[in-house]
């Protein structure tokens, strides 16, 4: 993850979201110093709003606790590979 001013940001985004594209970096765009809004591939915004919707259900956070409990206890069952 970098950062970079916002003037910055202006006059090179579309280096930024050349790299931001083909390396998935993350940029951190700052404004008077403190961080202003960040610049991500759609892919890892995906990701993260998959997961907080996971997160957020509390039936399927409470399945995969479940699940981390069984399989530090030994208890889940190997996957069966084709």
């Amino acid at each position: 993850m970098s950062t970079v001013p916002f003037s910055e940001a202006k006059s090179h985004l579309s280096e930024l979201a050349d790299r931001v594209e083909g390396e998935r970096d993350r940029v951190v765009v700052t404004r008077h110093g403190r961080p202003s809004f960040v610049l991500v591939h759609p892919d890892y915004l995906d990701s993260l709003e998959e997961t907080l919707a996971i997160l957020e259900d509390a039936e399927v956070a409470a399945s995969l606790d479940a699940s981390r409990q069984e399989a530090a206890a030994g208890l889940a069952a190997p996957l069966a590979l084709p």
